[in-house]
């Protein structure tokens, strides 16, 4: 799924077109990061394994990759 910017009341506007992919296993916590970095304007795509994150990596440049640590040795 791929959310379109969300511009909170404050937020910078000049990251409203970065791309962040979200690369977490636990949802719960994907949930809170995704939220975060969405109020703060970014555009946020997310995947919960490096096999997902390579999907999207094939058809997106995001700005910043955010890896989970739990995932660095996958």
């Amino acid at each position: 799924m791929i959310a379109t910017p969300r511009t909170a009341a404050g937020a910078f506007d000049r990251v409203a077109h970065h791309w962040v992919l979200l690369v977490m296993s636990d949802p719960d916590q994907q949930h809170v990061v995704r939220h975060l970095l969405e109020d703060a304007g970014f555009a946020v795509e997310t995947a919960a394994s490096i096999r997902a994150a390579m999907r999207c990596l094939a058809v997106m440049k995001p700005s910043m990759v955010i890896l989970d640590e739990d995932l660095s040795g996958q």
